[in-house]
């Protein structure tokens, strides 16, 4: 949840050049009406979704959360974070892509 503020500016800064996706492993606390409530209460500008079982075994193993993917157009995973980056991490990994 940390990264968050610094994905929302993510999504605001590139527009519709980068798609942001929120994906929820908590199914523990509330979850997919305590997603909803999180997202509308911090105006989270992206979609947000629980992820499932299969979601989570397509990417791997990963030891830590936040587990950020960039995902390039042709839908290959060219960059991976494991723990909480900032938002000019995130702009240096993708505006190569672009």
């Amino acid at each position: 949840m940390d990264e968050i503020p610094d994905l929302v500016r993510v999504s605001r800064r590139f527009g519709d050049s980068v798609v942001v996706v929120g994906l929820s492993t908590d199914l523990r606390r509330g979850g997919r009406e305590a997603v909803r409530t999180f997202v509308r209460r911090n105006q989270i500008p992206y979609p947000n979704y629980m992820a499932t079982i299969e979601m989570v075994s397509a990417v791997g193993d990963f030891q830590f959360i936040p587990h950020t993917l960039v995902i390039d157009r042709q839908g290959e995973i060219v960059r991976t974070f494991e723990g909480k980056q900032d938002e000019e991490t995130f702009v240096r990994a993708l505006t190569p892509l672009l």
